[in-house]
């Protein structure tokens, strides 16, 4: 393996996946794009969950359905550039909370990359993405989740999903799409409460997975993020218990139990109390 080889950050909007791409910054030799493929194109979130196998992996324009956008294709040959021109020593990489669906393809845009997979509780990413007034417009999941229903399982919805459903099916989407595909990557899973709550055990795991050490500056960072919320909606700097208990109070009985029952296994598997 090529150890200056780009690594992505992937997680569902909500996880953290912005306070995660600040820690792993604050080791100077390492450098991570914030989401250009769903920031810097309407494309990927247009389309967000339309699988795109390796099969599919174009040299001249990286996908058939590229075709019609050749400014989209060459951002992303120059993003591909940038990614594998790492000075030695130093690593790169890009944070996304979509492109699941899409790891496959991923991978042969991008031989070698590296994932680190962020996974939260999906109760505290489900009241976390109803906390979120326009998240219909920044995520569209009342288009994506009823489309990848219907085209990819064959089983469209029979009535129309309220927010808290589409999220719930949102996030167990986006885990069965992780757990098909990760296996192809190396890869490593990061649970945002362990970074939290355990910084010292988790932080140097998940260094070393770049072939680095902690620094000085994240285990500050971690300590005074923690201090209290402030900032916008997409800061880092969170109270712990917000962080851990916010969700407690924001979601009623009848959705954690709906979110317990319809992802018990994810919760299982990760560790999360049900």
């Amino acid at each position: 393996m090529h150890r200056s080889a780009p690594f992505l950050i992937i997680g569902h909007h909500r996880s953290g996946t912005n306070f995660l791409g600040e820690l792993i910054q604050r080791n100077p030799v390492v450098a991570c794009a914030n989401e250009p493929f769903s920031m810097h194109t309407d494309f990927f979130r247009d389309n967000d969950l339309r699988p795109w196998s390796a099969a599919e992996y174009d040299q001249a324009v990286l996908h058939p359905e590229l075709y019609p956008h050749p400014k989209i294709v060459l951002f992303l040959q120059e993003l591909r550039k940038w990614l594998g021109s790492a000075p030695e020593g130093c690593r790169r990489g890009f944070k996304e909370t979509l492109l699941y669906e899409k790891l496959p393809w991923l991978g042969s845009y991008l031989p070698g990359l590296r994932i680190i997979h962020l996974v939260r509780d999906p109760r505290a990413v489900a009241a976390s993405v109803l906390n979120v007034p326009e998240a219909d417009e920044l995520w569209k999941y009342s288009v994506t989740v009823p489309r990848y229903l219907e085209e990819q399982l064959g089983h469209p919805p029979g009535r129309a999903l309220d927010p808290f459903e589409l999220c719930v099916r949102s996030i167990g989407i986006r885990w069965e799409l992780a757990r098909q595909s990760l296996a192809a990557f190396e890869h490593i899973t990061v649970r945002l409460e362990d970074l939290v709550e355990h910084p010292e055990d988790a932080l140097g795991p998940l260094m070393k997975f770049l072939d680095l050490e902690p620094t000085r500056e994240q285990q500050d960072f971690i300590t005074d993020s923690q201090q209290c919320s402030r900032g916008g909606r997409y800061s880092s700097y969170r109270s712990r218990d917000a962080v851990l208990n916010s969700w407690r109070s924001r979601l009623t009985d009848a959705q954690q139990a709906c979110l317990a029952g319809g992802l018990r296994s994810f919760l299982e598997e990760y560790e999360y109390a049900c």
